[in-house]
């Protein structure tokens, strides 16, 4: 690993100091958050058309930006991803996502309960999203992203949704 600051190679455990600039680097989590959208007795999943998860079903959503709300986070990534214009209703919970990563800690994963804001938008492919669906509670896809994290959100939802 090198200090982002000045490039020196550094060794050992987070924290670490940089002997080159004298820089400390933390092994901090990253924000992350995304929009469960509802319809009746129904979540909008996206299938992933880039990796890590290529292929497989996820929650809208992303990382947080500088100087954004983990809610205005879930609005903006779910319009990047989908074309879809959302309101959020509430905070649903929060998760950890596990990760093994060189400079980050876990991903802090929150999740709001979303609805379309205007029924006249649709659902468009693109570069980063492959696919757009409604599922039943009961007709959930096995296979999910982020397998830490995204199917205990999803068993959740289905429990408070009965």
């Amino acid at each position: 690993m090198y200090c982002y600051k000045c490039g020196q190679k550094i060794f050992g455990k987070s924290p670490w100091n940089c002997e080159g600039c004298g820089n400390l680097i933390w092994k901090n989590p990253r924000c992350c958050s995304g929009a469960l959208i509802l319809k009746l007795n129904s979540v909008f999943l996206v299938k992933r058309a880039v990796e890590p998860w290529c292929e497989h079903w996820d929650i809208p959503g992303g990382f947080c930006e500088e100087k954004e709300t983990p809610k205005d986070c879930a609005i903006r990534e779910t319009f990047e991803e989908t074309s879809l214009k959302i309101h959020i209703d509430s905070i649903f919970g929060i998760w950890n996502d596990k990760v093994n990563h060189e400079y980050y800690g876990d991903n802090i994963c929150i999740y709001f309960l979303a609805h379309i804001f205007d029924s006249k938008n649709s659902f468009k492919a693109n570069s980063e999203i492959i696919e757009g669906k409604w599922f039943d509670f009961d007709t959930i896809p096995k296979k999910l992203a982020f397998p830490s994290h995204v199917p205990k959100v999803l068993e959740s939802l289905k429990n408070i949704q009965k």
